[in-house]
């Protein structure tokens, strides 16, 4: 039996550890996703997908230090903004509640599913939870 790389005596901190982070416009509450050789610009990258709670959708290289952002995605209509702990009576999420469950990758056909939460911000008041779809490569 081949011993585990991530054994003790192999994960350390001259080889395992943070390598870098990148800057997002909200909390993350949803676990970020990563995939390995997605063709951007005629190349391929390792990549993560983090979606946050202003309901925005990001991309980011999951190999370069500095960070790179390949795209974001604010998810939010015009006449609404993300919704927050108040407006759907629960102290389970803080402060803001936007895109909270972890989205979805369909490998096949490269596109991101995910969930938002919107509220209206004029007229009758009322919140919305909304699937989108997005592209993996691109963001649209």
């Amino acid at each position: 039996m081949r011993p585990s790389t991530a054994a003790p005596n192999c994960v350390n901190t001259s080889t395992f550890g943070k390598l870098f982070s990148c800057a997002a416009d909200a909390a993350i509450y949803a676990q970020p996703l990563w995939v390995a050789n997605v063709t951007i610009q005629g190349a391929a990258h390792n990549v993560v997908l983090a979606a946050t709670v202003h309901n925005s959708g990001y991309l980011f290289d999951a190999d370069a230090n500095p960070c790179v952002t390949y795209w974001k995605m604010q998810l939010i209509p015009s006449g609404e903004k993300f919704t927050n702990f108040g407006d759907v009576s629960t102290a389970d999420i803080f402060l803001d509640i936007g895109i909270v469950g972890t989205p979805v990758i369909d490998n096949t056909t490269s596109t991101v599913y995910l969930v938002t939460r919107t509220k209206t911000t004029s007229g009758k008041i009322g919140t919305h939870q909304r699937l989108h779809a997005l592209h993996l490569a691109d963001g649209t």
